[in-house]
């Protein structure tokens, strides 16, 4: 019977998430969640190793579930999303810390009684008292997961040192109490310097934020501020909230949520996020979410859910770990059965080998090797101003074969403007400017946004829209003053108007083109005139689709809904292959015929090009930044403008690969290699336990190299 059988109906289950101190051993970590989980009154239990974070769905009180979790051996707090997160050692590792050193000295202090003072009566219970005392708290730890069946490494360890004590191997038993104790510390810390690297995001938003009240200004915390508060930011502060500028203006430093180190112009009626930099103006900034729902929280939240997502090779190395330890600890028992009570050999030798191969049967440094790199290239991700969702999507990219890449606001900047109008059987130019704008107002399609722009700048006042409809691929339609009209492609007049009729603006259209997006604007009946664009190619687009290409994407194209003349000038000007004038299903079926090729990743905006971003394997939405909707759909959000992260992105995918291999090749070595001298009786506790502690300890350095970029 699980926890979910006995959940007792009509009680309402709650989600709690707690902060773990003490948790530096990948193994120990699973098997902390499997005895939440199987705790009565627990519904579902969730432990991100990675962050030290657990997320329980439990009937019972909260503070059972700390005892619970503190009975185990472990710090436990509750989880305040959106505040600062200083973490400290927990009070069980600082004791443990106390105790190693202590056990060293007793060591230190026994080994010289033992081999110069030739006392060894004396070193012996020196050698006791350095096992009793360091080895305290694994005992205590053993006693705690015995008492949940759980077969970690603390109980390996007990039994090792109880073991050697019991075949008078004294120092053979210290030693293994002392490095185990000194490599769990080491691991400890490290571990801990690599969460902070992804809790620090969060600590860059300010903790109190100066509201103004009354008229008056008053300092309170963050966590106070709500909706419809204006907050003063001074020129250097962090700004606390992400919110719109109701006074001031100044430049910004948006580096902490997009990575981008240029500096950002910002003015009344411009938006602002929580942990960004106030340079040089003073503003008044209105509040639009709480700090638990700003942009850099969602962030910080992503990334921690990410962690979660496990790559295709951490579910292997985790199905490998459940086989790998009952499977030692069954041959180390026939390791002294067969040889002693078959063979006729001497018990101490192969009772002692028996005790090695118990030390080699964790596979801690095997477990962590995968989530220690995946953690540190997604926190580095992060820092950069890339949101992966999970491990398995940063897996997947390294092995992209084919990737597609929208047109406006992907390979251009997405800001079109306004080149010419050509009126051709139209009123004037402002008439015609004023009907396109009127129906395109309620679109949401960049060129959209540019004809309400030129519209507004020459005072023109839009219309009154009736019987709205957006034409998807092709463009709107709507009725003003009892005239339906059209504003969209070439394609869609070819639907809407007799082809004879047509035939007659044709000619006209395709002059008036000159290899720049259109709008054309008319009625079933007439074509009244022709909307120009431009919009400017992003400087990184040709070096971003070089260095895909360079970086073995054998496929890099650009899926466009626009003209073939100016698809064709853009391709041609960025070096990359195009398919021109697609609808947005027409995009979503070239992405699954690419599929079937390999891999395939689309880059688009997020919003107008979510069908095809779904459709992949892959889906990168590009900048995300205050777009909720985009940064929740896509794989990958990219929170600036920036092409060029895509290539760094599939660079830091190949390299996190390769670290995870290294990692996992390393893990198998050492365990072969002792397993090996075990079996044949050449190996000693203390280089067991040195080569296991240190290798894990060597796998978690290795992977924090993904955090340097």
């Amino acid at each position: 019977m699980t926890a979910k059988d006995i959940a007792v109906e009509g009680v309402s289950i709650e989600k709690t998430a707690l902060r773990l101190s003490g948790l530096d051993c990948a193994d120990c970590a699973r098997k902390v969640e499997k005895a939440v989980a199987e705790y009565p009154g627990v519904t579902f239990a969730k432990l991100n190793f990675s962050v030290g974070k657990i997320v329980i769905e439990h009937q019972v009180n909260e503070n059972e579930l700390l005892k619970l979790i503190e009975g185990l051996g472990y710090g436990a707090v509750l989880d305040n999303p959106g505040e600062n997160r200083k973490t400290s050692s927990s009070w069980f590792h600082d004791l443990r810390l106390v105790l190693t050193i202590i056990s060293g000295i007793f060591i230190l202090i026994a080994l010289i009684t033992q081999y110069s003072l030739k006392l060894d009566a004396l070193s012996m219970y020196l050698y006791i008292a350095a096992i009793f005392l360091g080895g305290l708290l694994i005992a205590r730890n053993a006693f705690n997961s015995l008492k949940t069946l759980n077969m970690d490494m603390n109980v390996l360890m007990t039994i090792a040192i109880i073991g050697a004590a019991a075949i008078g191997e004294w120092l053979e038993g210290a030693a293994v109490v002392f490095l185990f104790s000194v490599g769990n510390t080491l691991q400890n810390r490290t571990m801990e310097k690599t969460r902070r690297s992804i809790s620090q995001l969060i600590d860059l938003a300010p903790q109190q934020a100066v509201l103004i009240k009354n008229g008056k200004e008053e300092i309170v915390p963050i966590s106070e501020v709500v909706p419809g508060d204006v907050v003063i930011v001074r020129p250097g502060d962090r700004i606390p909230v992400d919110g719109t500028i109701k006074k001031g203006s100044t430049a910004v430093d948006q580096s902490p949520i997009t990575g981008e180190s240029l500096l950002m112009d910002k003015s009344e009626g411009n938006q602002v996020f929580a942990g960004t930099i106030n340079i040089d103006g003073y503003l008044e900034v209105e509040t639009e979410k709480r700090s638990t729902d700003s942009t850099l929280a969602k962030i910080i939240h992503l990334v921690e859910e990410a962690q979660n997502e496990k790559a295709p090779v951490q579910h292997l190395v985790d199905k490998f770990a459940n086989y790998y330890t009952p499977v030692v600890i069954v041959a180390a028992t026939l390791l002294t059965i067969i040889p002693t009570w078959i063979l006729g050999q001497p018990f101490e030798q192969w009772f002692y080998s028996s005790l090695v191969l118990l030390v080699i049967a964790c596979p801690c440094a095997l477990v962590i090797s995968t989530p220690v790199s995946l953690m540190a290239a997604i926190g580095n991700a992060a820092r950069n101003g890339v949101l992966i969702k999970g491990g398995n999507f940063l897996e997947l990219v390294g092995s992209l074969k084919a990737i597609a890449l929208d047109k406006t606001g992907t390979l251009t900047k997405g800001q079109p403007k306004v080149k010419k109008i050509y009126l051709l059987s139209g009123k004037s130019d402002g008439h015609l400017l004023t009907i396109a704008a009127s129906l395109e107002k309620m679109s949401n399609h960049p060129l959209a946004s540019a004809l309400v722009n030129e519209a507004q700048n020459k005072g023109l006042l839009v219309q009154k829209v009736d019987n709205f409809k957006h034409l998807t691929g092709k463009g709107v339609s709507g009725t003003i003053d009892n005239n339906n009209y059209y504003a969209g492609s070439m394609k869609l007049f070819r639907e809407i108007m007799d082809q004879d009729k047509l035939s007659e603006y044709s000619k006209q259209i395709e002059s008036s083109i000159e290899e720049k997006s259109i709008v054309i604007v008319g009625t079933p009946e007439r074509i009244e005139g022709v909307i120009t664009f431009e919009d400017s190619i992003r400087d990184e687009a040709k070096v971003t689709v070089r260095q895909l290409k360079e970086l073995g994407l054998s496929n890099v194209i650009m899926l466009t809904g626009d003209n073939q003349q100016t698809s064709g000038q853009v391709a041609k000007e960025v070096g990359i292959d195009y398919q021109a004038e697609l609808l947005p299903q027409e995009k979503l079926d070239y992405i699954k015929k690419m599929k079937k090729s390999g891999k395939v990743a689309m880059v688009g905006d997020g919003i107008n090009d979510a069908p095809a971003l779904a459709a992949a394997d892959i889906g990168i939405a590009m900048g995300t930044i205050g777009t909720d909707t985009a940064i929740e759909t896509a794989d990958i959000a990219l929170m600036a403008d920036d092409l060029s992260k895509v290539p760094y992105v599939v660079k830091l995918s190949k390299r996190t690969t390769t670290i995870i291999k290294e990692n996992i090749i390393f893990s198998l070595v050492i365990k072969a290699v002792f397993i090996g001298l075990a079996l044949t009786g050449n190996a000693t506790l203390w280089m067991a336990i040195f080569a296991d502690t240190g290798a894990a300890l060597l796998v978690i350095i290795n992977g924090m190299r993904l955090m340097k970029n």
